[in-house]
């Protein structure tokens, strides 16, 4: 139903055209003395080049003498700003929620429609830092010139959060990286490098940048003029050349972050691992980038984040993109929405901080290890003997498959698990090749990100192809494969490669066999197979970023 009101909505709002909303006659302050009520009004920001920005301003209740702090609340790709409390952001998705959340709760909130989007003029640069990240330091700007009663340190400079998800939250990084009035940003399922999202290793995704280019175009009104370039076309029809990994470091964190220019506001991110667009590791990327920087950062993992739908995933409730409406971690449980305010009452209100300093959850919600050992590399090292893997057909049909998987481990009798090292490789021709690595014991728990060391080869040498590996799970009794997060990791044919695969946080029953999975199709990604008989060959090692809990506690 959640998802069923979502596109109700946006069509509805497609339909209108985005229209303009006229703005509501603005409170005059009189002064200090006065009470604000709250209210809400829209305005038209100028950027630095002219270009007229739509916002919406949630002027909070205040009483006389009393200041609050500024939330600039920003959209993801293809959207639109929230307009007012009853909209799309206001009720639906987390960063507007939060803010409406930080407005009721007595925060000066603006959330403005960006550039090309909504019911702001002018071009889409693709979260260029001389267009959109400059615009959302105008809108601070004029914030911070117009708006009446901001909180402000004892140097004058105001008290500013920020709250958005995907473009929405690269936007506030790359902000709080040329502007240090920005205190506390909550960037949600975001990039940390957008050239190496969408495409790992070099190998272009074939959903999502298909799916960016139709939000872009239609959300803005066909004002994306930027994806028209060779380039770009390039890049969606499954070739990365120089010129375009080079302009999308422009766009990326991690940019900066290498050239000492690090993120100048405390942190709360929050990534999804099941997010097949930007994985954990960005976050943990950026967590590390604004650690570094001196900041004091968070980190929070939840389920989901960039989803695609059903049946490329498994459903999350949400289309295209769905985050966690509660969190618990350990003995910790809160709404996100109300964990996202206390980061921002803690760091703009001066209040005692009331969350734990990071949040690895999954439905299971067991205490699990700090950001801290995620980071940390290495882990156990395993051996990958040589397996075949056919390129045209391995993990085409698994959907098909899988129920009948399920159906046979009623009716399998259950048998001692022998050690990984003496269980067959399974698969790799019209399934994907299982390759078992590890017998779990009680309390072990995967978190970190996992490295391969891996050579790849094909029959035909002149030929050059892509395998998909990602880390499974196969429980006592059954012969189904659950692929960990639904993550893959591509990795080009022929060639020797190390890399590192999307971040993990699971926890291992007695006896489940981790190992790895090899398939030559996926749904993620354009189709690489060859010829129906060909074969890829893959060996080398995995490293598992296993964490153990042998006395029963972390």
């Amino acid at each position: 139903m959640r998802a069923l009101t979502i596109w109700l909505l946006l069509g509805v709002a497609l339909a209108s055209g985005c229209a303009s909303l006229e703005p509501q006659e603005r409170y005059q302050d009189t002064g200090p003395a006065t009470t604000l009520p709250q209210t809400s009004y829209h305005v038209d920001v100028e950027a630095h080049d002219g270009t007229l920005l739509r916002a919406t301003v949630f002027q909070p209740a205040l009483k006389p003498g009393v200041a609050a702090p500024l939330i600039i609340h920003t959209h993801g790709f293809g959207a639109f700003r929230a307009p007012r409390r009853f909209s799309i952001y206001g009720q639906l998705v987390l960063s507007g929620q939060a803010a409406i959340a930080a407005w009721d709760a007595g925060y000066w909130v603006i959330s403005y429609d960006q550039r090309g989007f909504g019911d702001s003029e002018g071009q889409v640069q693709l979260m260029d830092p001389d267009y959109e990240v400059q615009d959302f330091i105008s809108v601070l700007d004029w914030a911070d010139e117009t708006l009446p009663r901001l909180r402000r340190a004892p140097d004058g400079d105001p008290y500013v959060g920020a709250s958005g998800e995907s473009y929405g939250g690269a936007v506030q990084i790359l902000a709080s990286m040329e502007d240090p009035r920005l205190d506390a940003i909550v960037p949600i399922a975001t990039w940390y490098d957008l050239q190496q999202a969408l495409a790992p290793n070099d190998v272009v995704q074939g959903f999502w940048p298909f799916a960016l280019d139709w939000l872009g175009t239609l959300g803005s009104g066909f004002d994306f003029d930027l994806i028209n370039e060779a380039s770009y076309q390039a890049a969606l029809s499954g070739e990365i050349d120089s010129a375009t990994t080079l302009d999308l470091s422009r766009r990326s964190p991690s940019e900066y972050c290498r050239n000492g220019r690090g993120i100048q506001a405390d942190a709360l991110f929050i990534q999804g691992l099941r997010d097949v667009l930007f994985p954990l590791n960005h976050g943990l990327a950026n967590w590390a980038c604004a650690r570094d920087a001196g900041q004091d950062a968070y980190l929070v993992a939840i389920e989901d984040g960039h989803i695609m739908p059903w049946p490329m995933q498994a459903w999350s409730g949400t289309p295209l993109f769905n985050t966690q409406a509660d969190i618990r971690c350990g003995s910790y449980e809160s709404t996100a929405i109300a964990m996202v305010l206390a980061f921002w009452d803690e760091k703009l209100k001066g209040q005692p901080e009331s969350r734990p300093r990071h949040c690895l959850t999954f439905d299971f919600g067991e205490p699990m290890a700090t950001a801290g050992v995620l980071l940390e590399p290495g882990g156990e090292v395993f051996h990958v003997q040589e397996t075949p893997v056919a390129l045209a057909m391995s993990g085409r049909l698994e959907l098909l498959l899988q129920p009948w998987d399920w159906l046979s481990g009623w009716f399998v009798p259950a048998r001692e698990v022998p050690p990984a090292i003496n269980q067959p490789v399974t698969g790799g021709s019209l399934r994907p090749a299982f390759v078992p690595l590890y017998r779990a014991q009680q309390g072990d728990f995967l978190a970190g990100v996992p490295h391969l060391q891996l050579a790849t080869s094909i029959e035909n040498e002149e030929e050059e192809s892509v395998v998909f590996a990602g880390l499974g799970v196969r429980r006592p009794g059954s012969p189904a494969i659950e692929v960990i997060h639904e993550q893959f990791t591509p990795l080009r044919v022929p060639a020797e490669q190390h890399t590192d695969m999307a971040g993990v946080v699971y926890p291992l029953a007695a006896d489940d066999t981790v190992g790895l999975v090899l398939q030559g199709f996926t749904g993620a990604y354009y189709n690489r197979g060859k010829g129906w008989g060909d074969k890829a060959f893959v060996e080398g090692a995995v490293t598992l970023p296993l964490q153990t809990d042998r006395n029963g506690s972390w």
